[in-house]
């Protein structure tokens, strides 16, 4: 499977699937299934045209963002599209017209034979592209087009915006069911204070990235990937305030694991809301709490 950023053409015809693709929710599966569906009517490959910044964050800056690009490229993968064409996106970039994005990018750089995108699909310099637009030039160019529907939930239209608020809001149980994998976050463990350990209870402290959602604060059952083997875990989301009150981080106790965590990395992935965080009076209840949180999270992941 290719993987294509920058100055790149594609040697053959593509069905290509166009969006951010943040977060890869039900409704992008369904972009990416549609796409994978049309390139076999076609005989031809699949492939996804994306962008290495989202749109929103490059003109808005106000942006928090679910999926990293490696790991957003390495789930469309796993779908089974064949080629990932990820186009470098800035200040400049955002000026092209439409029909140029159209011409230049997808016919010229991808190759595309025919175009699937959802229904609220815009494109070109202040999104004056939209799918009637794209309609018609695919229509004079003999391209083909799919317009796929929103996917709903209790509802509501599936969105990487929808799920952003269900994570800010705690409710990762939900967001994690519409991303078919759950949030989760990934780093090397930093060197923290050490008070965890003097409790009796060793954490692992993780950075949210800078453009990373940050869930709500609070206490959530976690499941922790480390050296290759899974565990189930509790981490705190906020700024410790019964103990330092410093930064926003995620602090995790991995149940059952003993050893040093320092320096490796690991992946937390936010499987429950447990509880709001709250302080404590002193850390004799914060110990007595911590022990109910684990039993708490092992009722959720036994």
């Amino acid at each position: 499977m290719g993987f294509f950023t920058g100055d790149y053409k594609l040697d053959t015809a593509h069905a290509v699937a166009l969006g951010s693709f943040d977060g890869l929710h039900v409704g992008h599966r369904e972009l990416l299934s549609a796409c994978i569906e049309t390139a076999k009517k076609y005989g031809i490959k699949s492939a996804v045209c994306t962008f290495d910044k989202n749109p929103k964050k490059v003109l808005t800056g106000k942006i928090s963002l679910l999926t990293d690009n490696e790991e957003k490229v390495c789930r469309i993968k796993d779908a089974g599209i064949d080629d990932v064409c990820m186009e470098r996106f800035d200040a400049d970039y955002a000026k092209m017209p439409p029909d140029e994005f159209f011409y230049k990018i997808l016919i010229e750089k991808c190759r595309a034979k025919c175009l699937i995108c959802g229904e609220n699909y815009r494109f070109g310099a202040k999104g004056a592209g939209d799918t009637v637009l794209l309609g018609k030039l695919c229509e004079k160019e003999g391209l083909g087009l799919v317009v796929v529907p929103f996917v709903e939930d209790d509802g509501e239209i599936v969105s990487s915006s929808m799920i952003r608020k269900l994570i800010e809001d705690g409710d990762v149980a939900r967001a994690s069911k519409l991303m078919t994998v759950p949030f989760s976050l990934s780093g090397e463990v930093l060197h923290g204070k050490r008070l965890g350990r003097k409790l009796g209870y060793p954490t692992a402290n993780l950075n949210f990235g800078e453009d990373s959602v940050i869930p709500k604060y609070g206490v959530y059952a976690v499941r922790v990937t480390l050296d290759g083997k899974r565990y189930t875990g509790v981490a705190n989301v906020g700024v410790r305030p019964t103990v330092d009150g410093e930064g926003v981080n995620a602090e995790v106790h991995v149940i059952d694991f003993e050893g040093d965590l320092y320096s490796k990395t690991i992946r937390v992935e936010f499987i429950a809301f447990i509880r709001e965080e709250k302080k404590f009076s002193n850390v004799e209840e914060l110990k007595a709490q911590i022990e109910k949180d684990k039993t708490e999270c092992l009722k959720v992941i036994p």
